[in-house]
């Protein structure tokens, strides 16, 4: 697992990038996201780049709220999943009243 954060330096994220290469599901989640982080799309473009020709899947979970963040998020999850020749999925979450 992998902090937005600690992307956020090109060293981590190309070691972040190289650990998910292996991997068979990539869960991207954000929790009251205001925008869609750059330093996750740039370890996003990073990591389709060197999965190679395996078969793969992404998963997205996000917050309803805002929604341009998460209906943004969806679109860019779902064009990189088919991009890379992968499954998508997705969850929306409903804030919790209390």
């Amino acid at each position: 697992m992998w902090l937005v954060n600690l992307i956020r330096l090109p060293r981590l994220r190309a070691i972040a990038a190289e650990e998910a290469a292996c991997a068979d599901l990539i869960i991207v989640s954000l929790h009251d996201a205001a925008s869609f982080p750059t330093e996750l799309k740039d370890w996003l473009e990073l990591w389709l780049q060197r999965k190679g020709e395996r078969p793969e899947a992404v998963l997205g979970l996000y917050d309803r709220y805002p929604p341009r963040t998460s209906s943004s998020l969806h679109a860019y999850l779902n064009a990189v999943a088919r991009r890379g020749g992968m499954s998508f999925f997705s969850l929306t979450f409903e804030a919790a009243e209390d």
